[in-house]
């Protein structure tokens, strides 16, 4: 009974809500840190600094306003998937680690992929782990 039991551990529906994740947020700053710096020692007219900067700000802040606290996540063992209102399945070129998820999935109808980056303090550990085994195996 034990063995039936658990191997129908991960056979389920995760459903969970993004939290902020602070290791997110640093990483996407010290990304645009370390362009901007690489960006100002190249040997360019100052005009395409400043633009190179601007765009790399501009992506920054676009990168962390869709790392926004709230985000509700459901995904099931078939590899459907619903970010906030938005239904879709798991496409090919999901990333599972111990310390960080990307979730890419394409919505109904779109031609596109989309990815959602889930790091481990977004959400209790037991659901992080439940998230990534459902990840690997659908």
């Amino acid at each position: 009974m034990e063995a039936i039991r658990a191997s129908d551990k991960y056979n389920e529906r995760v459903e969970v809500v993004l939290g902020r994740s602070r290791r997110a947020e640093a990483f996407v700053a010290l990304g645009a840190v370390a362009t901007a710096l690489f960006l100002a020692a190249m040997p360019l007219p100052l005009e395409l600094r400043a633009g190179g900067l601007c765009w790399i700000a501009a992506c920054a802040a676009r990168v962390l306003r869709r790392l926004r606290p709230g985000l509700r996540l459901a995904l099931d063992a078939r590899g459907d998937i619903e970010v906030d209102a938005a239904v879709g399945a798991i496409a090919a070129g999901c990333f599972v680690a111990p310390w960080l998820t990307i979730v890419r999935w394409r919505p109904e109808g779109g031609w596109m992929d989309r990815s959602l980056l889930v790091a481990p303090d977004m959400l209790g550990a037991d659901d992080f782990r439940r998230l990534r085994v459902l990840l690997l195996w659908s």
